[in-house]
């Protein structure tokens, strides 16, 4: 005798795009005022827009108006002109210079990319610290992308889709986040900036679909008896499905005559 059988499937989906917070693909004749203050720490930086793509020279740098409390992903691409050049994103900043430090830097967390190391320091008045060197060859003169996903406990870093190190930081000056390149010491610096988003951390945000089917013997098609909708977050999903798992090994509810 042929038996019905039940089968539990279980399968988690990432959000099919989370709504993004900010975006700036720099299409304008200038720097978008509504999104961003212009800082210029020394009397040659610079910020210009130009067939989309920001240039910030001898460290010009833009700075979110708005507040972007941590969890979120920060992403875009740059590209280095030149051998000294730089590229630096400042997440959990209070839009404030370091006040020990002559380079013009920000308090907040850095994470920086130049040709032969990618790193992580921490500015702020009573914390200062280097965090984490990754070594590697990024490329001049062509653009980069990156992803820095940011929980407020850690810092995971990706470069043109490849993951280079998470690194442990909860150091926090501020909710506000900003981009720019080098200071002219080695000479003028140039670094492009193409585009910009900001969206929710997308582990935070995950969707399980549980499907409970039955399979008839000699039935041309599937009867599907119910489903579970549930949205949470990544860790809540994992425990679900292992509560799922551990059904579909119990008898009572796989087979029956």
């Amino acid at each position: 005798l042929m038996k019905p059988s039940l089968a539990i499937l279980a399968f988690l989906a990432a959000s099919s795009h989370a709504q993004a917070l900010l975006t700036d693909s720099f299409d304008g004749s200038g720097v978008d005022s509504t999104k961003w203050d212009t800082l210029l720490p020394f009397s040659d930086s610079s910020v210009s827009v130009q067939d989309g793509i920001l240039s910030s020279l001898n460290r010009g740098i833009i700075l979110s108006k708005a507040q972007f409390p941590n969890p979120i992903t920060v992403s875009g691409t740059f590209n280095l002109k030149y051998s000294h050049s730089l590229f630096q994103v400042i997440l959990r900043s209070d839009g404030q210079y370091t006040t020990d430090l002559p380079f013009g830097v920000l308090n907040g967390v850095t994470v920086g990319f130049m040709d032969g190391v990618v790193w992580v320091d921490e500015y702020g008045l009573t914390n200062e610290g280097h965090l984490w060197n990754d070594y590697r060859n990024i490329g001049l003169d062509a653009f980069q992308s990156f992803s820095i996903s940011d929980n407020g406990l850690e810092i995971s870093v990706k470069l043109n889709g490849d993951q280079l190190f998470s690194v442990n930081t909860s150091f926090s000056s501020g909710s506000r986040v900003a981009f720019f390149g080098r200071e002219n010491v080695h000479g003028p610096d140039r670094t492009d900036i193409g585009q910009i988003e900001i969206i929710p951390e997308p582990s935070s945000i995950s969707t399980l679909y549980t499907l409970y089917i039955t399979y008839l013997p000699g039935a041309a098609s599937i009867m599907i008896l119910g489903s579970i909708f549930l949205e949470a977050t990544i860790e809540s999903d994992l425990s679900f499905i292992q509560e799922i798992q551990s059904l579909h090994h119990d008898p009572a509810y796989r087979d029956w005559e």
